[in-house]
């Protein structure tokens, strides 16, 4: 792409021609995606049953921390193809590692000590439904954002190690590659401890005649032959997929679109990334104030997220008919980090 020779054009070889690298990255992120969704549909379920979610949860975590040290080996141009591989395979294992964390949370949510002296006052009679239902949902919220605000200050942590590289050796050319090797020791250092310490907390056992494969398949069936009964939660469901798939494809584009704009360079990322970041933990910490303040039902501020994250693709669009907006300029990757970080990151507490 830089090259004294090159032709400006960032390409690779595709059978018997070539194929540009932004073609190429969204190839492996469909393909991940369709991986992750095979995987989640035929496993997902039989995560629920037995210990299987944790020996699952353990074994994704090894596959991710293999393909992240294995990165030490893009060295070269030649091994796009490898590094395609390990993107798809850390990409996968990653996005199902938040997965499998994240389903604890309702979980957590419902064995609160707040939780089951509401749930006793509910079941005595002491508190209407409605009460308990809004309390119950806002200690779900409150768990979504303990984690998300944590989340943010190991992201500012890792950022930061990654800055603690890149500064120094910035014109070492592997200095990208140690900087994954550290940061992913970073994970396996803090990491490895749940799994050590984790009490254990089998689920049901597996029904008799079944199989870890197929149960997963079948509960989507019986799922789906109760649509007439339960149409709302139906459309609730295929709104929330699709904004799910909206929301993560416009991410996706929006890098590809920045790492052109700063020629794949890690440190202006990090940059970019520490700014979304410190907004994002703040902008955490002030919807879960206002909410628990004001008693603010999670719908409404789910769909103050969910504005913010239908008008940024709506912003990206406007670039297809201009070349002066529509992120085709620095200042509107910077922009969209920090405005992500304050209206769009709340999204995950509240989906």
């Amino acid at each position: 792409c830089l090259a004294a020779t090159a032709s400006g054009q960032c390409v690779v070889p595709w059978g018997n021609g070539t194929k540009s690298v932004s073609s190429v990255m969204l190839i492996a992120n469909g393909v991940g995606f369709a991986i992750m969704s095979i995987i989640l549909t035929t496993i997902g379920s039989a995560a629920d049953y037995g210990t299987f979610g944790r020996w699952l949860l353990f074994a994704i975590t090894i596959v991710c921390w293999g393909a992240q040290y294995a990165s030490i080996a893009l060295t070269t141009p030649s091994r796009w193809v490898l590094a395609m591989v390990l993107y798809i395979i850390s990409f996968v294992s990653y996005s199902l590692v938040l997965v499998f964390y994240a389903a604890i949370f309702p979980r957590l949510a419902r064995n609160t000590p707040h939780t089951r002296q509401l749930r006793e006052k509910y079941e005595n009679g002491e508190i209407p439904p409605e009460v308990y239902e809004q309390e119950e949902s806002l200690e779900k919220n409150r768990i979504a954002n303990i984690f998300s605000v944590h989340n943010n200050v190991g992201s500012i942590i890792t950022l930061l190690l990654n800055l603690a590289l890149l500064l120094p050796m910035a014109n070492n050319p592997k200095v990208d590659n140690y900087v994954i090797v550290l940061v992913n020791s970073y994970w396996v250092v803090l990491g490895i401890w749940w799994f050590v310490f984790q009490e254990p907390r089998p689920g049901p056992e597996l029904p008799k005649g079944e199989n870890y494969l197929a149960i997963g398949w079948k509960q989507i069936w019986a799922a789906l032959k109760t649509y007439k009964h339960l149409p709302y939660t139906f459309v609730y469901l295929f709104s929330s997929f699709l904004l799910a798939d909206g929301l993560n494809t416009t991410g996706i584009l929006i890098s590809i679109c920045q790492n052109e704009k700063l020629s794949f360079s890690f440190l202006q990322s990090t940059y970019l990334a520490l700014a979304g970041t410190i907004t994002s933990m703040i902008s955490i910490l002030a919807f879960w104030y206002t909410q628990k303040y004001w008693k603010i039902g999670t719908k409404k501020m789910f769909v103050v997220t969910t504005v913010v994250t239908i008008l940024t693709p709506l912003w990206g669009m406007i670039g297809i008919w201009t070349d002066k907006i529509g992120f085709h300029n620095i200042w509107e990757f910077w922009a969209y980090s920090v405005v992500s970080g304050l209206f769009q990151m709340p999204y995950f507490g509240y989906s």
